[in-house]
């Protein structure tokens, strides 16, 4: 594995990371919006 790829490697990990984080947190504000609008 070269640098580059080590580098890529990392920054699709970190993507990745970020995109499940942001569902998790959207899915979160989704719930309460929903419990607040009843």
């Amino acid at each position: 594995m070269t640098g580059a790829e080590r580098r890529h490697g990392a920054a699709f990990t970190g993507h990745v990371v970020v995109l499940s984080t942001d569902a998790v947190r959207l899915r979160r504000v989704k719930r309460e919006n929903s419990s607040y609008g009843r």
